[in-house]
């Protein structure tokens, strides 16, 4: 009789599990929803990026960033053609103290701690195979720090729309979390 009960109850608990068991689908590939606020964006780079809904991005250089008179943006991109030059010791100082987010797209091969501290080269310290990462400097003086990986067999959307998106949610959080 315990046999015959046990074996009622663990065929109804199968039973059980599969119609209330929904399968998640597979958001690898997928685009997530863009910012829900608008947001300017910095781009250092020769990357044409797709539009999203709410963002405007203005290209800059170097220079145009460090102007005492530059314009105030939620967030910059640096294309991985950039990072030799963002790592030079005037760039870096400037990116150090920025006040907000900085993104490196095709930051697979680098760790953008290269970035901010003081003595590390690009090429002393490999990344962790994160396709865009960045960080900003707290108000206490330590480095939030992001990486956002690729689903495996990535698309051009993965590597181009999707990671944008990502990138853009992550500045509005970071400027929402500002206000006053």
């Amino acid at each position: 009789m315990y046999k015959t009960f046990c074996l009622f109850l663990l065929l109804f608990s199968f039973a059980l599990v599969s119609c209330t068991h929904n399968k998640e689908p597979n958001l690898e590939h997928s685009t997530p929803s863009g910012p829900t606020i608008a947001l300017t964006v910095a781009v250092l780079g020769n990357s044409k990026y797709p539009a999203i809904p709410r963002v405007s991005y203005v290209n800059v250089g170097f220079n145009d960033l460090n102007q005492k008179n530059s314009r105030t943006f939620d967030g910059l991109i640096i294309s991985k053609e950039y990072f030799d030059e963002a790592a030079q010791p005037m760039n870096k100082e400037f990116l150090k103290h920025i006040k907000y987010p900085v993104f490196f797209i095709g930051a697979e091969e680098i760790s953008t701690a290269a970035f901010y501290v003081d003595g590390l080269a690009l090429d002393q310290i490999k990344g962790d195979d994160t396709y865009a990462s960045g960080f900003v400097r707290t108000e206490q003086g330590e480095y939030k720090t992001w990486g956002l990986g690729l689903p495996n067999e990535p698309t051009d959307t993965d590597k181009g729309l999707n990671i944008l998106v990502r990138i853009c949610n992550i500045l509005q959080e970071y400027k929402i979390s500002k206000k006053p």
